[in-house]
């Protein structure tokens, strides 16, 4: 028999009922469209009529995940309508807490927020650091734009200030969600992060979103003005006198990504941020194609990085006594730079 290998936490923290955000109005929701929060959450609504099911895209449809290790459409807090909301976790009862908090941003294009980006991350955070941690249900395309999505993520990172004991607040993103994480330098005070995790994110590659053979977007029009915002604030993430240096930053980008490639979306990134005098721990390496989500060879070193900005009570353990870590299988290995 083979050494153990310790599973992430994650499966013993607690989900709490969905928190309404308050973010001061706006037009648009969660699905982009705009009216009437508490009629729609009495009904349900979701991202797309049910008859339309059928079309939506193979990697937010998840047909081989649904309904097994992620929730099924009709059940999934992120494909439903609505006012922007936090999905909050908090540490198994009984278990030590630690100060901090975190929010996280899942990714989707800014039209859908995928499943495993959300859930299982605040899930594996708030037992591992014993701190509460917040899925962020932000506002989407095609009726809500970059400043939107940045005034649900403000109003997250205040919420979530309120619960950190003093501690640091941390905002996680995914893909576009890490292109909405990056972009919370232009936030100011108590609604922007002390630190940032960036997972695959599109970062210099906002421009993608403007041109329709990049875009790849199911229901947002290229001209409109929403997509259009997406953009608008890229010199503040490039090389360049525009460049607003970010806090804290652990990054991960894989080399077998052909969506957010790191030669195209985090190297410059990463090295104008340590230009600028920000420490940036950068993992890059095969983890494999977009989307890869939680995995044991980024987040056991995110864990430790975590713990030295102050997260949690103490260094958050990294495996169960007596197991052996393990790393998936890479075609390159991963390095820190």
């Amino acid at each position: 028999m083979g050494d153990k290998v310790a599973p992430l936490p994650g499966k013993r923290s607690d989900a709490l009922p969905v928190v309404p955000l308050a973010t001061g109005g706006g037009a648009g929701d969660a699905a982009g469209g705009g009216a009437g929060g508490a009629a729609e959450a009495a009904k349900k609504c979701h991202l797309l009529p049910r008859k339309r099911w059928g079309e939506l895209p193979e990697w937010i449809s998840l047909p081989n995940e649904r309904g097994r290790s992620l929730p099924r459409l009709e059940a999934d807090p992120l494909f439903e309508a609505g006012p922007p909301c936090l999905l909050p976790f908090r540490p198994p009862a009984g278990a030590p807490t630690g100060r901090g908090a975190v929010v996280v941003c899942p990714g989707g294009n800014y039209e859908f927020l995928h499943p495993r980006e959300g859930p299982p991350i605040a899930a594996w955070l708030s037992e591992a650091h014993g701190v509460p941690s917040f899925v962020l249900r932000y506002r989407l395309l095609p009726a809500a734009g970059l400043d939107e999505m940045l005034t649900d993520l403000g109003g997250a990172v205040r919420e979530a200030r309120r619960h950190a004991n003093g501690g640091p607040v941390v905002a996680v993103g995914f893909s576009a969600g890490g292109h909405l994480v990056a972009s919370s330098v232009a936030l100011h005070g108590k609604e922007r992060p002390d630190a940032l995790v960036l997972v695959y994110p599109c970062v210099a590659g906002s421009e993608a979103w403007l041109t329709e053979s990049s875009a790849g977007f199911f229901r947002a029009e290229v001209k409109s003005a929403q997509v259009r915002s997406l953009a608008a604030r890229r010199e503040q993430l490039c090389p360049g006198a525009a460049f607003v240096p970010p806090p804290p930053a652990f990054v991960v980008a894989s080399t077998a990504d052909t969506v957010c490639p790191p030669a195209e979306e985090t190297d410059a990134y990463v090295q104008a941020a340590r230009d600028a005098g920000t420490r940036v721990e950068y993992l890059r390496g095969d983890y494999g194609e977009h989307g890869f989500g939680l995995r044991r060879s980024w987040a056991l070193p995110c864990q430790m990085w975590l713990a030295e900005q102050g997260l949690g009570a103490a260094a958050a353990p990294v495996a169960e006594p007596g197991a052996t870590p393990a790393a998936e299988p890479a075609a390159e290995p991963a390095f820190r730079h």
